[in-house]
C-alpha cells in the first residue's frame, strides 16, 4: 500500500510541476456570465397637499447577464488588468410606500474596473483572488468596488479557461431626480484568456 501511495504521489507531482512557470506578458479575455443583485432603496417625495413627505421605496431585480472583455499584464504571482463589461438586468417590482408594482423594464449598464489580482500557479491550475475599483454607469455614473476569486485552467501554452465569482458594489445612481442605492451585485462568469 505504501508503494502504491508513493507512486501516486510521484505521478501527481510530475503532473503538477511538469509545466514551466508562467511567463510574464500581456493577455486579453472575452468574458461573460450571470448577474444577480440585491434590492435597491430610495426616498420618493410625495406631495400630500399640506407639504411633501418622503415615502420609502424599494426596487427588486430579476437575474441578468453580463458580457465584456479584459485586458491586462501578468507576472508569475500578480496580474493588473482593466475589465470592461456591459450588463443587463430586469426590474421585478418597484415598491413605494408599501405598495409593490410590477415593472417590465430592464436596466442596461456599463462598467470599467481596474483589478489587482494575486495568483498562485499550481501546474495547469491557478487559483486567484483580487480587488478592483472603477466606474459603472446605469442611468448615471458612480464609483464601483469589487472583490473577486476564481480558478484558471491552462488548456495550452497561450490559452486558459477562467471561472470566477465577483461581488460588486457602487455608490448608487440617479433616476428621474431620485438617488437610488446601488444593489450588491454577484457575478458568476467564465472567460478564455489568450496570452501573447
Amino acid at each position: 500500500m505504501k508503494t502504491l501511495l508513493t507512486i501516486a504521489a510521484l505521478v501527481i507531482a510530475v503532473f503538477v510541476f511538469a509545466l514551466p512557470a508562467r511567463a510574464e506578458g500581456w493577455y486579453v479575455s472575452p468574458t461573460g456570465g450571470f448577474l444577480n443583485a440585491t434590492s435597491s432603496t430610495f426616498a420618493y417625495p410625495y406631495n400630500t397637499g399640506f407639504g411633501t413627505i418622503l415615502l420609502p421605496g424599494q426596487i427588486k431585480y430579476k437575474n441578468g447577464y453580463y458580457t465584456g472583455a479584459v485586458w491586462g499584464y501578468e507576472w508569475k504571482y500578480v496580474k493588473a488588468e482593466l475589465e470592461t463589461e456591459f450588463t443587463d438586468i430586469g426590474i421585478r417590482s418597484v415598491t413605494v410606500g408599501g405598495t409593490p408594482k410590477q415593472w417590465g423594464t430592464h436596466i442596461g449598464g456599463f462598467a470599467a474596473i481596474g483589478n489587482l489580482i494575486y495568483q498562485y500557479p499550481i501546474g495547469r491550475f491557478t487559483p486567484y483572488v483580487g480587488v478592483g475599483i472603477g466606474v459603472q454607469s446605469e442611468y448615471s455614473s458612480s464609483t464601483a468596488y469589487q472583490a473577486l476569486a476564481g480558478l484558471r485552467y491552462k488548456i495550452q501554452k497561450n490559452l486558459s479557461l477562467n471561472v470566477d465569482y465577483k461581488i460588486r458594489r457602487g455608490d448608487g445612481y440617479r433616476y428621474s431626480g431620485l438617488q437610488i442605492s446601488d444593489p450588491t451585485a454577484r457575478l458568476l462568469g467564465i472567460s478564455l484568456q489568450w496570452s501573447f
